[in-house]
């Protein structure tokens, strides 16, 4: 918080700097995976530079996997594509990235709470899945971004960025179960919920690099702003009983 501010949420900790992929060098990479118990995936990874000098850069990152989970009943499908393009001049640096996923998840399981003054039940068969049949979870998150720094000097940089996110989902599932008692009875609740958050940041600054005598310092006076907006909305349809194992 000292260096960057105060997190977006308010929250206290450190900061992680994600940095979106470049194509350093000309890359065709294909990879395939599998996760247990059928859920099978690939990726994409594609790079490469143009110009006299290489200053342009293009970046493709692309893949999509899905089937069964380890848990009962339960499938997964997801898929994401990235596209970043940059220039680096001698003195001019651009970049811009565009990034899209959707995520899908067939009877989601959140888990399970006991009631106060109850010993903790025997834990279950982790593969044992309390959600409905007709429980789903979609989300899908769009965002695109760009940055550019100008070298006025060989020792001072001014620099820019702006950047948004629209993150969309809707589900129907147990937020999470309450156990009842030591025979792992427990209650559920379906409910439906649907939201949407959009967002949008930005900074400017100027970084400056000087010496005095044999010590080398770099000055950096930057802004940033967010701005962030929620929509959310939810129903709950009913409660049932069932147990953990």
């Amino acid at each position: 918080a000292f260096l960057n501010g105060m997190a977006p949420q308010g929250s206290i900790g450190g900061t992680v700097n994600v940095v979106t992929k470049r194509a350093a060098e000309d890359l065709t990479r294909l990879t395939a995976g599998y996760i247990s118990d059928g859920r099978f995936g690939t990726e994409l990874d594609l790079a490469r530079r143009y110009g006299e000098q290489k200053e342009w850069g293009v970046r493709f990152n692309g893949g999509i996997d899905g089937g069964n989970t380890t848990i009962d009943r339960q499938s997964a499908r997801n898929g994401f594509g990235s596209l970043g393009v940059d220039y680096h001049g001698e003195r001019f640096r651009w970049s811009a990235d565009i990034i899209s996923q959707d995520d899908w998840m067939k009877a989601a399981q959140r888990g399970y709470t006991p009631v106060s003054g109850i010993a903790l039940p025997n834990a279950p068969d982790p593969r044992i899945n309390l959600a409905q049949p007709f429980d789903y979870a979609r989300s899908r998150s769009l965002t695109g971004l760009t940055r550019a720094e100008y070298d006025l000097s060989n020792n001072v940089t001014v620099f820019g960025a702006i950047g948004g996110n629209e993150f969309r989902y809707d589900k129907r599932e147990d937020p999470g179960a309450t156990i009842l008692n030591t025979a792992g009875d427990a209650l559920g609740t379906s409910r439906f919920q649907t939201g949407k958050s959009e967002s949008i940041s930005g900074e400017a600054g100027v970084r400056a690099r000087f010496d005095t005598g044999p010590i080398g310092h770099e000055v950096v006076v930057s802004g940033s702003a967010q701005n962030r907006t929620d929509w959310l909305g939810q129903t709950n349809y009913g409660t049932y009983l069932t147990n953990i194992y």
